[in-house]
C-alpha cells in the first residue's frame, strides 16, 4: 500500500548552478559544482533533508553482526569449545530486524518550482520510495558521501523541466570505502539542457556499484563517472561498477568510466531515437565512454546504436577498454563500433537490446522493489548480495545463510562453486569475485586464506556475522569468571538467573563448579 511520507523541512535556502564552460568535445568543462554546492539568487525554494544515522530503510532484515565496514580480509578460523557437564553459557548475538512487504513505499511529491535535497553519509540509507517531480519546475537531488551509504529501490517520476547544469544522484565514496545504488529508476528523462542524472565527482576515492539502474532520455550522459579519473584535476580514482543496468537514448553517452578497476557487466545501451540536446542542441549519443587514463573492462554487455544520432559503440580516449563476451553494432547512419584502444574478444555484432533482468521499467516499479526487465542472466528477489573478492593466490571457502540462496552473475558454473541448500562454497583468486543473494543473515563463514567480502555494497568483517557461544566449565573445586566481549552480550540457555550469573554491558561473570 502506498504511502504518503512527504517530509517538510524546517531549513531552506536558494541554490544557483556553478557556470559551465563547454570543451572542444562539446562535453563541460568540470567546475566546483562536482563535489560543492554554491549558493545564489535563483529564486528556486529547496527543501533540505538529511538522514540521521539511526534511520532504517525498513525493508530488509537486518544481517546479524556485519561488523567494521574496513576489513580487509580474514583467515579460516573455528569456534571455541569448552565441552562439560555444569557450564554457564552466554551468546553474543547481532542485530535483530523485521522486513517490511517489498510492494510498501513511501512518496515524495515536489511542488512546483521547489527542489528537493536529500543528504547521505556513512551507514545511512534511502531506500522504498518514489519521487514525484512531475509538476513544473520541480526539481530533486540526492547528495551521497561517505562509506556503506545505499540508495535502493527509488524512483523519479516525471520528466525533468528544468536545463541548468546539475545532476539528480551526486555519489562518491571515502578511500576504502563502498557503497551501492541498486533498482533505480531515472526512465522518464530530462528536457534539452545540461541535466545529468548520475554523477560521481573527482572526490570518489572508494567502490561505487550500480546495479539494476534504468536511464533514458538524458542530454548529460547516462552515468558521467569518469571525474575520479581527471588526475588534472585531483580525481581521487575511485572505482565504479556498473552491473545490469540499461541505458537508452541518453546524450554523450550511456555510460561514462575512467578509472583502473571500473566496469560494465551485464548491461545494455541502446540508441534508436534522438535524445534531448546538449549545450546548444548537440547530439552525439556514444554507447560506453571511456576517458581520464583508466583502463576499463566491459563484459558480457550489448550495445546498439540505431540512429544517426549513435556516435561509436565502444569509444577511448585516454586510457583502454577490454571487451569480451560482448554484441556491438553501429547502422542506420551511426558511426563506427570501436575508436581508441579497445581491445576485444569473442565480441559479436548481433546485440539483444532487451532490458536486463531486475531492472525497473517505471517509477512505481522500483519504488516497491518489484524487479521489471526481460533479458540478461535473470534476476533474484532475495534481498540480500554478498561478494566475495580475492585478494592474491586462489583461496577455497564456503559459507550458510539462515534464508534462502541463490547464485549471483559472477558465479562461476564450471563446478569452481557450488550451492547446496542454503551453504555456498566455491574459491577465488587475485582476478576472481564470487557472488551470491540470499534472505535471513549469514550464520557461518570461513575461508583458507585472505578475501575481501562486501554485503549489500559495503566491506564487512565475517568473524562478525556469527553468532558464538562461550560455555564455562569449572575443572574441580568452583571458580569464578569474567570476561568481556567486543559485541552485543545476552544470556544463554545455561544462564543463572539467581544472581550467580551477571551481565553488564559487554562483560560477563559468574561462577560454576560445586552446585553452581
Amino acid at each position: 500500500m502506498e504511502k504518503d511520507s512527504s517530509p517538510i523541512a524546517d531549513r531552506r535556502r536558494t541554490e544557483e548552478a556553478a557556470p559551465t564552460t563547454p570543451t572542444t568535445d562539446g562535453i563541460e568543462a568540470a567546475t566546483a559544482a562536482e563535489t560543492t554546492e554554491t549558493t545564489g539568487a535563483t529564486g528556486t525554494t529547496e527543501t533540505i533533508e538529511t538522514v540521521g544515522a539511526a534511520e532504517t530503510d525498513g525493508t530488509a532484515e537486518a544481517i546479524g553482526a556485519i561488523g567494521a565496514a574496513d576489513a580487509t580480509g580474514f583467515a579460516r578460523r573455528g569456534y571455541l569449545k569448552l565441552a562439560g557437564t555444569t557450564a554457564a553459557s552466554l551468546v553474543a548475538l547481532g542485530g535483530v530486524g523485521t522486513a517490511a512487504a517489498a510492494s510498501d513505499y513511501g512518496t515524495i511529491t515536489v511542488p512546483a518550482g521547489e527542489r528537493y535535497i536529500k543528504r547521505l553519509g556513512d551507514g545511512e540509507s534511502f531506500t522504498n520510495t518514489l519521487v514525484d517531480v512531475s509538476a513544473r519546475g520541480a526539481e530533486f537531488r540526492l547528495i551521497a558521501y561517505g562509506a556503506g551509504w545505499e540508495v535502493r529501490n527509488v524512483g523519479i517520476s516525471g520528466r525533468v523541466d528544468s536545463s541548468e547544469h546539475t545532476n539528480v544522484l551526486n555519489l562518491s565514496v571515502t578511500e576504502g570505502g563502498s557503497a551501492l545504488v541498486e533498482n533505480v529508476y531515472l526512465g522518464d528523462g530530462a528536457v534539452p539542457g545540461e541535466y545529468a542524472p548520475f554523477f560521481v565527482p573527482l572526490r570518489h576515492a572508494g567502490t561505487l556499484t550500480v546495479r539494476h539502474s534504468h536511464v533514458r532520455a538524458w542530454p548529460n550522459n547516462g552515468l558521467y563517472a569518469s571525474a575520479p579519473g581527471r588526475d588534472s584535476r585531483g580525481g581521487k580514482e575511485g572505482v565504479v561498477r556498473v552491473e545490469k543496468a540499461y541505458a537508452r537514448n541518453n546524450n554523450i553517452d550511456g555510460f561514462r568510466l575512467g578509472t583502473d578497476g571500473s566496469y560494465v557487466k551485464d548491461s545494455v545501451v541502446h540508441v534508436d531515437d534522438r535524445p534531448p540536446g546538449v549545450f546548444g542542441g548537440k547530439h552525439t549519443a556514444r554507447g560506453i565512454w571511456v576517458r581520464e587514463g583508466g583502463n576499463v573492462r566491459v563484459e558480457n554487455t550489448d550495445i546498439l546504436l540505431d540512429h544517426p544520432d549513435g556516435h561509436v559503440g565502444i569509444i577511448e580516449q585516454g586510457g583502454s577498454v577490454t571487451v569480451v563476451d560482448s554484441e556491438v553494432e553501429t547502422r542506420n547512419g551511426a558511426n563506427e563500433r570501436f575508436r581508441g584502444d579497445v581491445r576485444t574478444r569473442n565480441v559479436g555484432s548481433d546485440p539483444d537490446v532487451t532490458p536486463p533482468a531486475g531492472v525497473p521499467m517505471s517509477a512505481v516499479e522500483a519504488a516497491s522493489g518489484e524487479s521489471g526487465g526481460g533479458g540478461g542472466d535473470g534476476g533474484s528477489d532475495l534481498p540480500h548480495h554478498v561478494e566475495i573478492t580475492g585478494t592474491g593466490d586462489l583461496v577455497p571457502y564456503d559459507f550458510a545463510v539462515s534464508g534462502d540462496l541463490e547464485a549471483g552473475p559472477e558465479f562461476d558454473t564450471d563446478g569452481t562453486d557450488g550451492i547446496d541448500g542454503s551453504t555456498a562454497s566455491g574459491q577465488v583468486n587475485l582476478t576472481g569475485t564470487d557472488d551470491y543473494y540470499f534472505s535471513g543473515r549469514i550464520t557461518d563463514f570461513a575461508a583458507e586464506g585472505d578475501v575481501k567480502v562486501s554485503v549489500d555494497g559495503e566491506r564487512v568483517d565475517p568473524d562478525s556475522f556469527l553468532p558464538r557461544e562461550l560455555r564455562v566449565q569449572a575443572v574441580g573445586d568452583r571458580a569464578t569468571y569474567e570476561f568481556e566481549v567486543s559485541g552485543d552480550l545476552q544470556p544463554g540457555p545455561t544462564f543463572d538467573t539467581d544472581g550467580t550469573d551477571g551481565i553488564d554491558g559487554s562483560v560477563g561473570t559468574g561462577r560454576v563448579g560445586g552446585t553452581g
